[in-house]
C-alpha cells in the first residue's frame, strides 16, 4: 500500500544554516480572498540528490546544462526578468515536457520563453500552447516539437 504524506516544507536560510521544516497540512496557509487560483509548476527536473550544498558553494549535477539570460520583455514577470538566470537542459522527446514547465522555443527566428499551459496531438504531433505568465491570454499560435529548444529546470536571482 502506497502512503501518501501531505504537507508543505518550508526552507530557510539564516546566517549560512539551511532549515527545512513539515507542516502538518496545507491548510496552515488559508487562501486569502482576492488570491490567484493555483497554477500548474513546472515538474520537479533536478532530484535532491543531484544538488550538494557545501558551505562555500552550490554544485548542482546535471547533464549538458546551457546557461540564459533573459531580456527584459515583462512577459514572464514576476518569475523571469532582466537581472535573472537560468539553467536549461535540452529534451529529448515530447512526453518529457509537461504543463507548467517554462520552454524556450524558436518562433520565426526569435526566442521566446513561456510556460506551457495545455499539451495535446493532432495531425501534425504534439503541439504546446504557451503563455507568458504576465500575459492575459494564451499565445495566439501552438508550438510544434521541433520549435522546442529548451526547458528551464532552475532560475537564479
Amino acid at each position: 500500500m502506497k502512503s501518501v504524506l501531505w504537507g508543505l516544507v518550508v526552507i530557510s536560510f539564516c546566517c549560512g544554516l539551511i532549515t527545512a521544516h513539515l507542516m502538518d497540512s496545507p491548510t496552515q496557509f488559508p487562501s486569502s480572498p482576492g488570491v490567484a487560483p493555483d497554477r500548474a509548476s513546472p515538474q520537479d527536473w533536478i532530484s535532491q540528490d543531484q544538488i550538494q550544498v557545501l558551505s562555500d558553494r552550490v554544485i548542482i549535477h546535471i547533464d549538458d546544462p546551457r546557461w540564459a539570460t533573459f531580456a527584459p520583455t515583462r512577459s514572464m514577470d514576476p518569475v523571469l526578468d532582466q537581472g535573472a538566470y537560468g539553467i536549461q537542459i535540452i529534451p529529448q522527446h515530447p512526453e518529457q515536457l509537461a504543463v507548467g514547465d517554462i520552454i524556450t522555443y524558436d518562433l520565426n527566428g526569435r526566442k521566446i520563453i513561456h510556460r506551457i499551459v495545455e499539451i495535446g496531438v493532432d495531425g501534425q504531433g504534439y503541439y504546446f500552447r504557451t503563455k507568458g505568465d504576465n500575459n492575459p491570454e494564451p499565445d495566439p499560435y501552438l508550438v510544434r516539437w521541433n520549435q522546442v529548444e529548451r526547458v528551464l529546470v532552475a532560475v537564479i536571482y
